[in-house]
């Protein structure tokens, strides 16, 4: 629930919020939480107050590295500058609410590994979430629907290459805005 409400909080500011006065709050948000992750992993201390305040929101596997906050918002920050309002949107949306029903399904009722204790009923829900998604809020449903399938195969591959809280929405970006244009 929190993955959904922090990463909902993107275009939900972005439709509100002057661009200007968005994108400044978003590039210095992220530029305060790479810099706390980077202290936390490098300092004990900071460490320390960290996990006090934030241990709970904090996995596991993100005891040394960036976390998936902070990956988010770098995403976000790359896609708000680069791509277009209704693709930030877009990429938000699928981020936020298909990633986190395939981590919920995969976890609770998912039987069926494919890869990386990744399961067939997880990539099933990341799928009908975003189509759901993509035909409310996209232009083009095939070329969503094809930049939504991509995105769940790195969704499904990307765990030990890279986060897919940046992963997801920056691809789903670069294959629907290249569909769009074609």
């Amino acid at each position: 629930i929190i993955h959904i409400i922090s990463i909902t909080l993107i275009p939900v500011s972005y439709s509100v919020i002057d661009f200007n006065y968005y994108i400044t709050m978003l590039l210095t948000v992220t530029g305060i939480c790479v810099f706390v992750d980077f202290l936390r992993i490098y300092y004990k201390k900071i460490e320390f107050i960290y996990y006090r305040f934030f241990g709970f929101l904090t996995r596991e596997i993100e005891k040394n590295r960036i976390t998936g906050a902070s990956w988010s918002l770098i995403s976000a920050s790359i896609i708000s500058i680069l791509f277009p309002g209704n693709i930030i949107i877009l990429a938000f949306l699928i981020g936020a609410f298909s990633d986190s029903a395939a981590a919920l399904v995969g976890r609770y009722k998912g039987r069926t590994n494919i890869y990386n204790n990744k399961t067939l009923e997880g990539t099933f829900a990341f799928l009908l979430v975003g189509l759901l998604i993509v035909c409310f809020f996209a232009e083009d449903i095939l070329v969503g629907f094809f930049a939504l399938t991509v995105s769940s195969l790195v969704e499904l591959f990307s765990k030990n290459l890279i986060d897919d809280n940046f992963s997801v929405p920056i691809v789903f970006s670069v294959v629907y805005y290249s569909g769009i244009l074609i």
